[in-house]
């Protein structure tokens, strides 16, 4: 005779992206407690537990909108804080019977233990013992009686999961408001990321994060607030929220523009930075005009030293080329410096009697209103076909130390550096 199949209800995610994703199903087969299941060199005993009440978290948001720096293998159930009654133990459990209440920290199937006051992957089985003896000590005592808010049925963990990111204020991540999730297809690797992964950039991101600014991908959610782009559609951006070397990255929607048909995702990852840069550079900043001579200098530390009365020069390696620059320069010429890895010693007397200047360059600084026009340039050249980004090396996303020393290293190089996702 069959064993006859136990079920279960529970919320299934098949693909990452806003609450829209979480699908409630009725006949999903009840999980069995694993014997010895090996995690972290450690042997972990797992208990089956019916489920009375789960805890929603901001983590709970993260992980479903594909952010989380501890991915997570679709499809997947949500929940990690739940409280109900064992109903079976492995059999070298004997800390729980079967019927006894319980509260887990962790699930019976799936990822690591996560926590809401912080991240606590990693963390010792000895330290989650004594944060676990330090809460029964507090319910025991009557100190500790947590204090529950709003309470939901199954069927609106969807809702649960809006209310908690409005009423937390936590917005940095996920697809509410002003947010677009997309899915990367191709990341470009700049100089600049190899800066700010050194430290010595001036804009340095809180440890641990997810480096990459220039992404082309497909939007698979969107915010409440956001009208402009839609699920499905192809679009590049000039920076993110969350990172994009990654699977998926969320960006602010003034950072997200349409990816038009012309151009494949890895050319698509090539505009952002490079050509924004070079339009606030040349024209917000250079005011650069019709007739004038720019050079444009790049990362291999060499001048041309034939070339002189130059109006414009954009500088990629001022801390090697700034002093001869200021030698080649016309009246009220200009050095704008867009890239730099060290000091120089220059002498400002180079400046005076042309009245010469140097300006520092950075996007980041760029205000929305700049971005908006570099974009506007950036598009209007897409259409008219004189700008398509060239592609030099590709790379998987396994080997981006190879493609950070790349672009570093590699003088005189042809096309953009991609990473491919």
């Amino acid at each position: 005779m069959a064993t006859r199949r136990r079920v279960m209800r529970a919320i299934k995610v098949y693909e990452f992206g806003g609450p829209e994703v979480l699908k409630l199903e009725t006949d999903v087969s009840l999980p069995i407690p694993r014997e010895n299941q090996l995690f972290n060199n450690s042997f972990i005993l797992q208990v089956l537990i019916r489920v009375y009440a789960c805890g929603i978290n901001p983590v709970d948001i993260y992980i479903r909108v594909g952010t989380y720096p501890q991915s997570q293998s679709l499809p997947y159930i949500p929940g990690v804080d739940v409280a109900g009654i064992v109903q079976k133990v492995g059999d070298n459990v004997d800390t729980f019977k079967v019927g006894m209440a319980a509260c887990q920290v962790a699930r019976v199937h799936g990822m690591t233990v996560l926590g809401t006051a912080g991240s606590e992957e990693g963390m010792h089985r000895e330290e989650m013992d004594e944060i676990a003896a330090a809460i029964l000590a507090g319910i025991g005592a009557g100190w500790l009686k947590p204090v529950v808010g709003h309470e939901y049925p199954l069927e609106e963990v969807a809702k649960a999961h809006k209310d908690i990111m409005q009423n937390s204020g936590q917005t940095r991540l996920g697809t509410r408001k002003e947010k677009v999730l997309i899915k990367v297809h191709a990341c470009g690797v700049n100089p600049v990321d190899t800066y700010i992964r050194s430290g010595i950039y001036t804009r340095k991101p809180a440890l641990p994060y997810t480096p990459g600014l220039d992404v082309s991908g497909v939007v698979v959610g969107v915010g409440e607030n956001v009208a402009s782009f839609k699920k499905g559609d192809r679009v590049f951006t000039h920076d993110t929220v969350s990172g994009g070397y990654a699977d998926y990255t969320v960006a602010s929607v003034d950072s997200v523009f349409h990816l038009s048909d012309k151009l494949n995702f890895k050319q698509g990852a090539a505009i952002g930075i490079p050509y924004f840069t070079a339009y606030h550079a040349l024209f917000q900043k250079g005011s650069a005009k019709a007739g004038e001579t720019v050079l444009v200098h790049g990362a291999s530390g060499g001048n041309v030293a034939a070339h002189h009365n130059i109006d414009m020069i954009v500088e990629m390696l001022a801390n090697v080329n700034l002093a001869n620059d200021l030698k080649l320069l016309s009246n009220r010429g200009r050095v704008m410096i867009v890239g730099c890895r060290g000091t120089i010693e220059i002498n400002p007397r180079e400046t005076m009697a042309k009245e010469t200047s140097i300006r520092g360059v950075a996007l980041f600084s760029a205000s929305q209103e700049e971005i908006r026009e570099c974009a506007a340039a950036a598009l209007a050249g897409i259409e008219a076909g004189w700008l398509k980004p060239v592609i030099g090396r590709e790379y998987p996303l396994e080997k981006v130390a190879e493609a950070h020393k790349d672009i570093i290293h590699n003088q005189g190089a042809l096309g953009k550096i991609v990473l491919l996702v």
